[in-house]
């Protein structure tokens, strides 16, 4: 049986703990991000609600692969792109090419800042 807290349920106890906390949450998450590319895949939806805590394995993950998408061309129709307003790249908004793991960068990038700074 595996265990997921979900991050957003336990941003409070993390901005409590520190840099070391933080440091962790930001090393899974970008090594699980870097998995991901390695493989030509992007998430697509990265963003706090789709972060969980492993009980089992003690690591953070990235979880909710509903919109994540095979990458054939690093650049990429915008419409095959489905992340939320907040957490999504600007140019996903102003072009109609965009390259899928400078999206997800970017993403992962509002999402640590979000979990660290604005919870």
């Amino acid at each position: 049986l595996r265990i997921y807290l979900k991050l957003s349920s336990i941003v409070d106890k993390i901005i409590g703990l520190g840099a070391l906390v933080n440091l962790m949450i930001a090393s899974d998450l970008s090594k699980a991000l870097t998995a991901l590319h390695n493989a030509n895949i992007s998430h697509n939806d990265i963003r706090p609600f789709n972060v969980y805590y492993s009980l089992q394995k003690h690591c953070y993950q990235l979880g909710s692969f509903a919109n994540a998408v095979r990458v054939q061309d690093k650049s990429a129709a915008v419409s095959q792109m489905r992340t939320s307003a907040y957490y999504g790249a600007p140019e996903l908004s102003n072009s109609k090419q965009a390259d899928f793991q400078q999206a997800d960068i970017y993403s992962l990038g509002m999402t640590l800042l979000s979990a660290f700074y604005l919870c």
